[in-house]
């Protein structure tokens, strides 16, 4: 069975709204039935105090994320970063980053940063494989990411040897794209998959109507436990079979009005989807 991962800022955030400890919000994680975490590296920082904590709830820091800011930066101050964070995710014993490799604003020179960004790429990946770690980007939905579509990424793919993709089932959404396309385009790079739900249905808005994006055409998509909303989540785990894929599955949603709800609901109908394969 798929290890499912929940993502370590819903669990922050579940604190925040129940006013229980990270420890007690952990090990409902843990009885709802993920065995991981996705999680920021901001948090990660106190490594052997957290560790000890992730391991004593018998979760672990499955993948962890960092943005940098390639196409501006030289590559000797992104190497010292990189290196920095390797050494850090190394004491939790993750296997797999998630690095957002900046953004690229209006105005700037952007073939000159999206090269910029792809040698950088290329001395990260390089370096991550001495430390047994997969370097990945998603489809970060922000509209200055060079990677919120699916040609963006491909354009990544197909100029950095070793960069998996951490596919992310609902951000294709956001740059008005088909998740299913983007998985024919992308598959031979899918290394982890972040499992997120999209709804139009405003009845997820949180008290003062504050968690919706909107997509590149201006509608609203607000946060909904995974396969509760439009995307299509079992139809994408169907094509995940067919590419053999046996990796983990992280639960997202961003902006919950009550994380500790939508963490349990979406376990539960992950489990669900799964089990009907």
């Amino acid at each position: 069975m798929h290890q499912l991962n929940i993502f370590h800022e819903h669990v922050m955030e579940a604190c925040a709204q129940k006013g229980m400890t990270e420890e007690a919000v952990l090990l409902h994680a843990k009885k709802a039935g993920y065995d991981g975490l996705e999680c920021d590296w901001l948090r990660l920082t106190n490594a052997k105090k957290k560790a000890a904590l992730f391991d004593g709830c018998g979760l672990k820091a499955d993948s962890v994320y960092r943005t940098f800011d390639m196409g501006r930066r030289e590559l000797r101050e992104t190497e010292k970063e990189y290196l920095e964070f390797f050494d850090l995710v190394s004491v939790y014993g993750t296997k797999k980053v998630l690095c957002i490799p900046g953004f690229i604003h209006p105005g700037d020179d952007a073939a000159a940063m999206r090269s910029r960004m792809n040698e950088q790429l290329c001395h990260m990946c390089e370096a991550a494989r001495e430390y047994g770690i997969t370097v990945t980007l998603e489809d970060y939905d922000h509209v200055d990411s060079p990677c919120s579509t699916m040609g963006g990424l491909r354009q990544f793919f197909d100029s950095v040897p070793g960069l998996g993709f951490s596919y992310d089932t609902g951000n294709f959404a956001y740059s008005n794209e088909s998740a299913q396309e983007a998985f024919h385009l992308l598959k031979d790079r899918i290394v982890h998959v972040h499992l997120k739900d999209r709804t139009r249905d405003s009845a997820y808005a949180n008290a003062d109507d504050s968690n919706w994006v909107n997509d590149v055409t201006g509608q609203r998509m607000y946060p909904v436990p995974v396969c509760d909303g439009y995307i299509g989540i079992a139809g994408l785990l169907k094509e995940l079979k067919t590419i053999g894929y046996e990796g983990a599955f992280s639960l997202e949603h961003f902006g919950a009005a009550d994380q500790l709800e939508f963490m349990t609901r979406s376990a539960a109908n992950v489990r669900a989807a799964l089990a009907a394969l």
